[in-house]
């Protein structure tokens, strides 16, 4: 409230006044200041000037003045108003009590017919003791006035993109439709406005640069601004350790060893920097945040996925129902983000059910699949690494299921080794020799002294359970005679017999009647030999067979006939 100063004139020279006290004590007892540091033409000019600290009722002389941008001088005249046709004005026999603060304050208005310019005003108080004319105080103080808004300070002064921003100033009305707000070249959109101050927050694409605030298309004084860094786009969300990244966005930092990229919590090597963009190698890690850091800013994060990587299984055998844990780094501890596949190169591959998952762990019970590959899958990216899973090998059929000794079979089923030597194979507990191996089959020889029993094949040290029972014939075996009839006095004939088992050392009988003929045969090979019919054999039908020793044992094959004539 303007309360009126009842003055007088007095007309002693303010000079003279100085010169009886050079120095006051400045601003104990009387000051004068502007209600804002800056205003905005042609907005209303407000004063305080304060009393404090005489004795109540003192009489005091007060002279005001105000020196203009051009250097020229307006005095306080009795009305309490600014005046530049009054060359001194002194209020005399001031009546003061020292009483509460709004008691001892008064509220001075500047005309505005003083025609104020754009610049810095200076305002100077005096106050003197009204009978001795000696100076008590004085005060000094300034504003500024300006024709267009005025940005005073920006808090924060530096921010990321999305930032939220305040701007302090002067003349921004509230008129919000001709208020406009540029922070880094890029117009920022308003949330809230006041005439003083205006609540933004920092646009995308905005750069290290200033703040400017235009009121109807008359733009303030600029005050720098400090924008930190922000991703706009990388060369792939899903990554490997050792990948080199693209990163494009603003607010990078040109020198290379001042931007700091993190793939969650794990820094990467910045290999080259521009302004907008970085390439960086990706370092080993976990799934997670990515962020920059230049210039003591750290933009906002950008989630990526490192490629898992699988490390290991255990146990690495087993069967359907066990449960094993996979190590490696980089899996999901959500564990619907994981999936786990066995014997994952074939079309017979199974998913395995998970139990529990972490970023270096997964706990799965083992599917009803067979041995192969375990491939693990994280967020869809695919894990590196190379494990696999041996089930014990499963018999599904043998085949002949009765067998010569010395023969060969084969075995088919699931789970074999497609390295011979990685299998072995046994009939009542004799082990036969591995022709060939793959997966799904096997072929083997049975040995010459070889039993009947049930069937069942290791690998890698598991053992396949409920074989059949294989029936082995005892070698040699006679399957067929060529001639089959044969004139007595032909001697010279090769009489041919196939079979099987047919080695060196065995003999050949003609039996007849409890007789006994031997022959001398000749083996051909393990399936064929030859003989001639002795000499003096008489007429009539013959038993052939052959007679042979392994470990011990006499075996003797089945009989074929052979017609003399």
């Amino acid at each position: 409230m303007v309360k009126k100063i009842i003055a007088s004139i007095f007309f002693t020279a303010l000079t003279s006044l100085l010169t009886i006290v050079p120095n006051g004590n400045c601003g104990n007892i009387v000051s004068i200041t502007p209600e804002k540091a800056v205003y905005v033409n042609p907005e209303p000019i407000y004063l305080l000037l304060d009393l404090t600290g005489l004795e109540n009722g003192y009489p005091v002389d007060v002279s005001i003045s105000l020196e203009f941008p051009d250097g020229t001088l307006a005095y306080l005249g009795p009305d309490a108003q600014f005046s530049k046709n009054n060359p001194l004005f002194i209020v005399e026999n001031w009546p003061f009590s020292s009483v509460k603060i709004d008691s001892g304050s008064w509220s001075i208005m500047l005309p505005p017919d003083l025609n104020f310019i754009p610049g810095v005003y200076v305002i100077r108080t005096f106050i003197y003791d009204a009978q001795s004319k000696v100076l008590i105080d004085k005060s000094e103080s300034s504003f500024t006035l300006v024709d267009a808004p005025y940005v005073d300070h920006v808090s924060p002064s530096k921010g990321i993109t999305g930032d939220v921003v305040f701007i302090s100033g002067q003349g921004f009305g509230t008129d919000q439709d001709l208020v406009k707000v540029f922070i880094g070249g890029r117009e920022a959109t308003i949330i809230e406005i006041t005439d003083s101050s205006i609540k933004t927050w920092v646009p995308y694409g905005a750069t290290t640069g200033v703040v400017q605030v235009t009121v109807d298309g008359i733009a303030s004084n600029q005050v720098p601004f400090q924008v930190g860094p922000y991703i706009e786009s990388l060369s792939s969300t899903i990554l490997s350790p050792g990948d080199s990244l693209t990163i494009k966005g603003f607010n990078f930092d040109p020198d290379k060893n001042k931007n700091i990229v993190v793939f969650n919590g794990v820094r990467g090597t910045v290999t080259s920097a521009k302004e907008t963009q970085l390439s960086v190698l990706v370092p080993e890690g976990n799934t997670g945040p990515l962020t920059v850091t230049a210039n003591d800013m750290t933009s906002s994060p950008v989630e990526v996925t490192i490629t898992p990587v699988i490390e290991s299984i255990d146990p690495p055998r087993g069967s359907a129902g066990d449960v094993v844990t996979i190590f490696g780094r980089n899996f999901s501890p959500t564990i619907t983000n994981n999936y786990v596949l066995f014997n994952a190169d074939s079309s017979d591959a199974f998913a395995a059910t998970i139990l529990e998952a972490s970023t270096s762990q997964l706990i799965v019970k083992v599917p009803e699949a067979e041995t192969g590959t375990v491939r693990v899958y994280t967020s869809g990216a695919v894990a590196s690494g190379d494990i696999s899973f041996t089930y014990p090998p499963e018999i599904d059929s043998v085949d002949p299921i009765e067998v010569v000794a010395g023969d060969e079979i084969l075995i088919q089923g699931r789970n074999f080794d497609d390295v011979e030597q990685k299998n072995a194979v046994t009939i009542g507990g004799e082990m036969l020799t591995i022709q060939s191996a793959i997966p799904h089959s096997i072929k083997a020889r049975i040995p010459l002294g070889g039993v009947s029993g049930e069937i069942k094949v290791v690998v890698n040290g598991m053992e396949s359970e409920g074989g059949p029972f294989v029936i082995v014939i005892p070698a040699p075996l006679l399957r067929s005679i060529v001639p089959a009839e044969i004139n007595a006095t032909d001697t010279r004939t090769k009489i041919t017999v196939t079979g099987v088992g047919f080695v060196k050392g065995l003999t050949l009988q003609l039996k007849r009647d409890g007789t006994s003929i031997p022959a001398n045969p000749s083996v051909v090979s393990y399936t064929s030999l030859s003989f001639s019919l002795p000499r003096g054999i008489t007429p009539g039908t013959y038993d052939v067979l052959i007679n042979r020793s392994i470990s011990g044992r006499q075996l003797i094959s089945n009989a074929l006939k052979l017609l003399v004539n």
